[in-house]
């Protein structure tokens, strides 16, 4: 046997020129690798020496350095475990340390499992560099296995120790191979115990010789240094996974996040939804301060915030005022924490733009300041009405008493045309104010709108202007009145709150235009043909497009009020230039005109009734009674219903007409009416009242009051529905 025999690493050739380098120093040291009887290799130190004499012999002394090969590769490994735990990757790690163990075992297979938490199941983690590349095509990381289906390489999970097996194929419980996995002729398997559970494990196979002690300690060895880096980097990807997770959530949130540097307010970071809000770019707002990019709109808001903040160390629902990149304003609420980030105190904001929502509930505010102004105004009318009759009333008896030569003639039809407005102007209150059924009539919508804005010009700014543009050849339309009062004060409304405190203008344009079929296509609800168009333009703040896609939204009524009319209704809006609504009316068919109260006819009143008058009102039951007195009625008065009741029961036949008021003391018209028609039902019945809701219509046709009216009613009014009626009552007799 030669030298070569015995050498792994060198070829033959190199050995004779190692050899006659040894001759010609005299001696030498190396290392190199040789090779035993039966075929495994292991490292050696050889000092040589040649002999004296010139016999060419040479004297080797060989040195097993294993041991200590074993332990320079495990400080390698162990540095460049440390190295790849701060700039590698947990995958990278786990290669190097398999590929690690390999080598200091002599295997040619490393494999890398992780426990699950309820130790039901393992997940392959990683592969060593030479299986991947060379032994085994079968699927690789992320692959789970239950561990009660697994085979001999979990018998170091259940023994919760190092396992060697050294007769793979004659095991009697291995499981087989997954399809491409590489062929197994030895393993050896390390579990990792924390807390005493077996959280991984780490195995080597297919050395050439049988694994050992020496083996199990290498491994063992590799593994405890895996063992601690793999949870460290295991933490450190889990938190900047979770950095990433709550960087994705922070960028998506709809709600503004700005976090700021508490000395200085300094932004330090924003979400895309507080650029969007603001108007700013990234770069224009990072490092400065909400302050410098004069977002507020109120100096005594932003100094509020901070005293809060000092005192609380955080803010709920603060609402303040803010001013857009663009100029415009707007509303916020700030929700925020003084917390601490990398050292330094800082706030964390949540902000919302509440300006829309800040402004439907304006809107329903007002909605709701009109409700209210109906139910007031249901409950003065009936009294203001009763002044308002007896003042008319008294007048006209005055006026006929002195006669129209007489020197206070003048005076008293000025008292009389005061009451005449003053009767309007309760009706136009309450008209704007009483629910009701709609009723469409044809109407001229120029007068409508005047009529209302009549009625909201004393509620406006005065630094608002009213323009009015009405086409004489607008179109009459089939309307209620009633409901275009509404929208008008919901366009003028939202118009007054757009323009603010600062002086502006409310334009109301109508005019005649035709439909035609392109226009018909882009307004929904249109058809083609004639129509009155009402624009409602004004100078605020205008809106933005998300504005503008919302503005139909909850308590705003004009939409579906156009639509009852088989009309629509447009927005157009650019923030900082106002915003212009159109409302489109189909015109009424041709030659139609406004719906008019007929004149009376003159026709001899009828005589000679006898009329029950009740009323808790003094005056007007005895101004009643003179009217009624002087048109040849005779008249029963009474303030009391209870004691006009007693009366009727007592005498049923001696009345042909009872009137009385809706709204009294211990007994209203109603009930009065139903105890008079339970007496004697085909007893004539009327009704007044100063606010008549659509329910007492109801309740009055149901009770079979023959007429309902309202209040304030002249005598001649009176006179002339007591005839009708009475004529009716005979022509039915």
């Amino acid at each position: 046997m030669s030298i070569s025999d015995l050498e792994v690493n060198e070829a033959p050739a190199d050995t004779a020129a190692r050899i006659e380098a040894v001759l010609s120093r005299g001696m030498d040291t190396f290392e190199t690798v040789h090779r035993t009887k039966d075929g495994t290799t292991w490292p050696v130190e050889i000092s040589v020496r040649v002999q004296g004499g010139g016999s060419g012999r040479m004297l080797a002394f060989l040195r097993d350095i294993s041991a200590r090969k074993r332990a320079e590769a495990l400080l390698r490994t162990r540095l460049r475990l440390t190295e790849l735990a701060q700039t590698g990757t947990l995958d990278g790690l786990l290669q190097f340390a398999l590929d690690a163990a390999e080598e200091v075992t002599g295997s040619s297979i490393g494999f890398f499992h992780y426990v699950d938490a309820d130790q039901q199941r393992l997940s392959l983690q990683a592969w060593s560099t030479n299986t991947l590349e060379r032994m085994c095509t079968a699927e690789g990381k992320g692959q789970h296995y239950a561990i009660d289906e697994a085979g001999v390489w979990v018998d170091a999970f259940h023994k919760r120790a190092p396992v060697i097996h050294n007769d793979y194929a004659g095991l009697a419980h291995k499981k087989g191979m997954p399809e491409g996995h590489a062929p197994v002729t030895r393993e050896l398997v390390v579990p990792f115990i924390r807390e005493g559970k077996v959280t991984e494990i780490m195995g080597v196979g297919n050395k050439a010789s049988d694994y050992d002690q020496a083996d199990v300690e290498a491994v063992q060895l590799i593994a405890g240094m895996v063992q601690d880096l793999v949870e460290r980097v295991r933490a450190e990807e889990a938190l900047r996974e979770s950095e990433s997770r709550l960087a994705a959530i922070f960028q998506a949130s709809p709600i503004a996040i700005v976090v700021s540097r508490a000395a200085d307010g300094k932004i330090l970071e924003c979400n895309d939804a507080a650029l969007l809000m603001y108007g700013y770019a990234r770069e224009e707002v990072m490092g400065r301060t909400v302050a410098e990019l004069g977002t507020y709109a109120r100096l005594s808001q932003r100094e509020e915030l901070v005293r809060q903040l000092r005192e609380r160390g955080s803010v709920e629902r603060f609402t303040l005022d803010f001013r857009r990149r663009n100029g415009e304003l707007g509303v916020l609420e700030v929700s925020g924490r003084i917390v601490e980030l990398q050292g330094e105190p800082c706030l964390v904001a949540l902000i919302m733009d509440v300006t829309e929502r800040r402004r439907l509930e304006e809107v329903h505010l007002q909605a709701q300041k009109l409700e209210s102004l109906g139910t007031l105004t249901g409950g003065i009318a009936h009294d203001f009405n009763n002044i308002l009759a007896a003042i008319r009333g008294n007048a006209d008896l005055a006026a006929e008493d002195v006669g129209k030569d007489h020197v206070a003639a003048q005076s008293l039809d000025e008292i009389r045309k005061a009451g005449v407005r003053a009767s309007e102007l309760v009706r136009r209150i309450m008209a704007f104010g009483r629910p009701r059924e709609a009723q469409q009539r044809t109407v001229d919508l120029g007068a409508v709108v005047g009529e209302v804005l009549k009625l909201l010009r004393s509620t406006l700014p005065t630094g608002i202007s009213l323009l009015q543009t009405f086409a004489p050849d607008a179109p009459h339309v089939l309307a209620d009145a009633g409901q275009i009062h509404e929208a008008i004060v919901n366009l003028t409304t939202n118009a007054a709150y757009a323009i603010g405190p600062r002086a502006g203008s409310i334009e109301y344009r109508l005019e005649r235009v035709q439909v035609d079929d392109d226009l018909a296509r882009r307004i929904p609800g249109l058809q083609p043909g004639r129509y009155a168009r009402l624009t409602v333009t004004d100078s605020g703040c205008g809106m933005d497009t998300a504005t503008l896609e919302r503005i139909f939204d909850a308590f705003y009524t004009t939409k579906p009020i156009m639509r009852s009319h088989g009309g629509a209704v447009t927005v157009e809006s650019t923030p900082g230039k106002g915003s212009s609504f159109a409302l489109y009316f189909p015109a009424a068919q041709d030659n139609a005109q406004p719906d008019a109260v007929a004149a009376p006819a003159q026709i001899p009143l009828s005589a000679g009734q006898r009329v029950m008058y009740v009323d808790d009102e003094e005056p007007l039951v005895f101004l009643a009674s003179r009217v009624l007195s002087r048109l040849g009625h005779s008249v029963s008065g009474y303030t009391d219903p209870k004691q006009a009741l007693a009366a009727f029961r007592e005498r049923p036949l001696d009345f042909d007409v009872v009137v009385t008021d809706l709204s009294m003391p211990h007994m209203s018209g109603f009930e009065l009416a139903r105890e008079v028609l339970a007496l004697r039902p085909d007893t004539p019945v009327l009704m007044t009242s100063g606010y008549i809701r659509a329910e007492d219509e109801s309740r009055a046709r149901a009770a079979g009051i023959r007429e309902l009216i309202l209040k304030p009613v002249t005598m001649d009014e009176l006179g002339r529905v007591l005839d009708r009626i009475l004529r009716d009552s005979r022509t039915s007799n």
